[in-house]
């Protein structure tokens, strides 16, 4: 049944109520249709619509079971038009409580109720009184479109446009190394005999980690001794020979120029006697160095000979790491994330094993100029002293990138919320909440992040944008917002 249809019939309802009741049964009817638009009127909905509801079962008791018996002419005449005014009024409420309550989250029924040829009037009348001014609702009315379907607006994703707070994060390789580490080497050339330690294994300050063959450098500390006894006996010899020529000199015996040939021959004597001397420390030296010792406690990293191997004296031997000192991350950065690093900012690391622990990490150096292609090297220190890391073990390193003014004031929308056209520029579809109207609007971006656009100009705090199907959008479009409210699909 139509509105208009409701509305007559209640109105001649109404009416043949008050001609069967006459007017003193009109009366009441009156009062209980005033109690329901007071309580309309002021916004308490409930209590009247149990109050119209009763007004209906009174009316209907009266005009069809109870009819008033002995009434005038005059009298059901009066209550006819006193009932017709009921049916005026109730029209006017029910519409009105309707479209304020009910159809609020039904726009295809208020849109229904909007088209009724009654609902014209009815609307006038409340703009000239003020009805529309109360709890009541009185919206425009629509007008019907014979021969066409409504047309029902599209619905679309959509984002609110946020201050964009996240720093950018640049996710990059790296490798831990412990922070007190060095190469070991023998200082003489040889032939191993024994390494006594292996990759990962442990050691104290002092132990043997490595031998060389020593028999060589025995011959030739033995040669040295040789060779400082026989200076030793000439160094006496020389100056035995010298106290004899100089008791001579002093008898008058031989000249002075015998005296100093024999005092030429004892200084000679005693430098070969030094030389002899300093021979033989060289040597135990060398034989000492034949012996690689750990400097400090610690655990071997690398392990680069094997016995039997021949070694050149420098040659790097064992690769150590202290016990204890802590772990460094080092890494190579390209030249667009390097401008963005600052000294002793902090960063996270994950190592890339099962554990897959997460650390934090603070930038201790970057260096000062490309290593290769693929950038600078740049070296992180491990915050955490009581980790399971070990030199060598491969991580990713989740960089925070500091960011420039101007993004620090952006807003951020979804990147396919944004038109891209080479004469216009950027722009979004800025979406009305309350109408749902579309306006097209320029912006200016500062650059994207992750699937986010920057957005440094052209759009407030809280603007809702279109974030798909943009090509099908219009300026001026109306459309519905996916998820707000009831959107109609009735085609």
């Amino acid at each position: 049944m139509s509105f208009d249809a409701a509305f007559i019939l209640i109105i001649l309802v109404s009416a043949a109520f008050g001609l069967r009741a006459g007017f003193a049964g009109s009366v009441i009817g009156a009062v209980a249709i005033a109690v329901v638009t007071v309580m309309a009127l002021t916004g308490t909905e409930q209590i009247a619509l149990i109050t119209l509801s009763i007004w209906a079962i009174f009316l209907f008791g009266f005009a069809v079971i109870w009819p008033a018996k002995g009434a005038s002419t005059a009298s059901r005449a009066y209550g006819a038009l006193l009932g017709l005014g009921q049916g005026i009024a109730a029209m006017f409420v029910i519409s009105g409580t309707l479209l304020s309550t009910v159809y609020k989250d039904r726009p295809a029924a208020a849109e229904h109720l909007r088209q009724a040829a009654l609902y014209q009037p009815t609307f006038m009348v409340a703009q000239a009184t003020g009805l529309d001014q109360t709890a009541l609702s009185f919206p425009a009315p629509l007008e019907v479109t014979v021969g066409a379907a409504p047309q029902v607006p599209p619905t679309i994703d959509w984002a609110r446009a946020e201050p964009f707070t996240n720093a950018p994060v640049r996710t990059l390789p790296g490798e831990v190394r412990a922070l007190d580490r060095t190469s070991l080497a023998f200082e003489v050339d040889g032939r191993v005999t024994t390494v006594t330690v292996d990759i990962g294994e442990h050691f104290a300050a002092g132990d043997v980690l490595a031998q060389l063959d020593t028999h060589l450098l025995n011959i030739a500390l033995e040669e040295r001794r040789a060779a400082l006894i026989e200076a030793e006996a000439r160094l006496s010899e020389a100056r035995q020979e010298f106290q004899r020529q100089s008791t001579l000199f002093d008898r008058n015996v031989v000249s002075e120029s015998v005296l100093e040939t024999v005092a030429a021959a004892l200084d000679a004597a005693r430098s070969r006697y030094e030389i002899a001397l300093r021979g033989i420390e060289t040597a135990e030296d060398r034989l000492k160095d034949a012996t690689l010792r750990a400097p400090y406690d610690g655990t071997v990293a690398l392990r680069m000979v094997e016995p039997a191997q021949t070694v050149a004296a420098g040659a790097p031997v064992l690769e150590i790491q202290s016990n204890g000192g802590g772990f460094e991350v080092t890494a190579t950065v390209p030249d667009t994330v390097v401008t963005r690093l600052e000294l002793g900012s902090e960063h996270s690391i994950r190592t890339l094993d099962d554990t897959g622990a997460t650390l934090s990490a603070v930038l201790q150096d970057i260096g000062s100029r490309a290593v290769s292609t693929a950038g600078f090297p740049v070296t992180l220190r491990v915050t955490e002293a009581d980790t399971d890391l070990r030199s060598g073990l491969s991580v990713e390193i989740a960089f925070l990138l500091g960011r420039d003014d101007p993004a620090d004031a952006s807003l951020a929308v979804p990147v396919s919320a944004v038109l891209s056209d080479l004469d216009q520029g950027h722009a979004v579809y800025v979406v009305n909440p309350d109408t749902g109207a579309l306006s097209r609007r320029a912006v200016t971006l500062a650059g994207t992040e992750g699937g986010v656009a920057l957005v440094s100009d052209g759009l407030e705090d809280g603007d809702v944008v279109a974030t798909r199907g943009l090509p099908f959008l219009e300026d001026g479009m109306t459309v519905h917002l996916r998820g707000t409210g009831v959107a109609r699909y009735d085609q």
